[in-house]
C-alpha cells in the first residue's frame, strides 16, 4: 500500500513539473510571436527602431526614433501603451516606495532586502497619465542576480526616457 502511494506521488510530481513545463514553452512562443509582430510594425502607427527587453517583467520598451513614439508591451497579454514623445513628463525609480534620484543610491543599499521595485512614468495624456513598470513585488536580496539584472533594466528605461525628456527640451 505504501508503495502504491509513494508512486502516486511520484506520478503526481512529474505530471506538474510536465505541465509547468509546457506552460513555460508556451509562454517563450507567445513572447516570442507578439515581439515579432511588434518589430515588423504590425497594425501598429510605428516600426520601433530600438527596444528594451526584461527578463523579469512582461514589459518590454520599444522605441522609434523616426516617428517619436513610444511604446510599453506586455508580451504575453500583446497589451500596447503608445506614448508620444512629448507626452513624457517625467520618469523615476522607486524603490521600496521611495523614490531612487541616482544610480549611485541603488547601488548602495542601506537595507540588505528590497520590497519592491518599479520604473514610474509621468505622462501628459490624460488618459493615461502614469504607467508603471513592476520588477519586484516580494523580498528580493540585494545581493542576488535577479535584484541587479532587475535595477540595471530600470536604469535602462529610466535613462531612455530622460534622454527622450532632454531632448525634448533642447528643441
Amino acid at each position: 500500500m505504501e508503495m502504491v502511494v509513494f508512486l502516486l506521488i511520484i506520478v503526481g510530481v512529474l505530471a506538474f513539473i510536465g505541465n509547468a513545463l509546457g506552460e513555460g514553452e508556451k509562454y517563450r512562443e507567445v513572447t516570442k510571436s507578439n515581439h515579432e509582430k511588434i518589430m515588423s510594425g504590425e497594425g501598429l502607427p510605428f516600426v520601433p527602431t530600438s527596444y528594451i527587453k526584461n527578463t523579469f517583467s512582461d514589459i518590454t520598451l520599444y522605441i522609434d526614433k523616426n516617428t517619436q513614439k513610444l511604446a510599453f508591451v506586455n508580451l504575453e497579454r500583446y497589451g500596447i501603451s503608445i506614448y508620444r514623445f512629448d507626452e513624457i513628463i517625467d520618469c523615476a525609480i522607486l524603490e521600496d516606495g521611495a523614490t531612487i534620484v541616482t544610480a549611485i543610491a541603488l547601488m548602495s543599499p542601506t537595507k540588505p532586502i528590497s520590497l519592491s521595485l518599479s520604473v514610474r512614468i509621468i505622462t501628459s495624456n490624460i488618459d493615461h497619465p502614469l504607467y508603471e513598470i513592476p520588477l519586484i513585488t516580494s523580498s528580493t536580496k540585494r545581493d542576488s542576480v535577479p535584484y541587479k539584472q532587475k535595477v540595471k533594466f530600470a536604469q535602462e528605461v529610466y535613462a531612455t526616457i530622460i534622454s527622450i525628456i532632454n531632448s525634448k527640451k533642447s528643441e
